[in-house]
């Protein structure tokens, strides 16, 4: 298919089974691309380093499959911590393991979601933490040639960095070259319109999560939900978007048949392509 977007597929729906199903399923579909959402039992990273990972990426590189971008498992590490707390150690530990990873295997965008704000402690301490935190790593990421990418995420994860507002505070206060990761989804469910986070970030926006939404949340596949994702397929085209537009499918019935949900989303895509809805 042709197409000026760089849509591809990220194997988070995909964790039930090993990795190599995932690869095999991308070849049927005749994928190039992926983000790789990296964590068991896929790919295993601590504070203490990756496991002996080579053989994962050289079954990912065999398989003809280019991973554009790298977003690191939260687990329970949290940026959000004071900084003399051990799991603010931790987690710090943990990203500069996932932005080594990233150096090493020549991945340039490494995306860190900000999970794990509490929502019993203030949110301006919580926010400062959170702040230097990714000034560190900005630091340390420049230095291994890496791009560090941030987003929205939904309130059942984090406390804060649910909107519009709090991305742009926190991206203007890091004051660093970190890039904006855009969660569709979670901007439904605050009502944002998608064309002021372009108006407010613009090329800031390196990388965009699509799903469908129904019932108060997201995260489904693209002809399952109650959203015309169609509209904002064509809307991006018509932008002449750059960036990595990528199908993430969370919820727990894409996990049942992954496979069934990467055709189901790459025949709608095909179908409002071809008749340029």
């Amino acid at each position: 298919m042709d197409s000026i977007l760089r849509i591809m597929n990220m194997n988070e729906h995909y964790f039930h089974y090993p990795i190599d199903t995932f690869l095999q399923s991308q070849q049927k579909l005749g994928q190039k691309h992926m983000v790789f959402w990296t964590g068991v039992p896929h790919l295993w990273v601590d504070q203490y380093g990756p496991e002996p990972h080579e053989i994962i990426f050289e079954k990912i590189f065999k398989a003809g499959i280019q991973i554009d971008a790298i977003i690191a498992r939260p687990y329970n590490y949290t940026l959000f911590m004071e900084e003399d707390s051990v799991i603010r150690k931790h987690s710090i530990a943990y990203y500069h393991e996932m932005i080594d990873l990233a150096a090493e295997q020549k991945i340039p965008f490494l995306g860190i979601e900000l999970w794990g704000a509490l929502r019993d402690i203030g949110w301006k301490q919580q926010f400062r933490n959170c702040r230097n935190a990714l000034r560190e790593l900005c630091a340390y990421a420049e230095k291994k040639k890496v791009k560090l990418m941030v987003g929205n995420v939904s309130y059942d994860h984090s406390a804060t960095m649910n909107t519009l507002g709090e991305i742009q505070h926190l991206i203007e206060e890091v004051e660093g070259k970190l890039l904006v990761a855009l969660d569709y989804g979670a901007a439904w469910l605050q009502n944002e319109s998608v064309s002021e986070w372009f108006r407010i970030f613009g090329e800031k926006i390196a990388l965009i999560y699509l799903s469908n939404a129904r019932n108060g949340s997201y995260g489904y596949p693209l002809n399952l939900g109650c959203y015309p994702v169609w509209k904002e397929i064509k809307a991006l085209m018509e932008r002449n978007y750059p960036g990595m537009t990528v199908l993430r499918m969370s919820q727990d019935i894409c996990k049942v048949k992954p496979d069934l949900v990467d055709w189901q989303n790459w025949s709608y895509i095909e179908k409002h392509y071809v008749k340029g809805a």
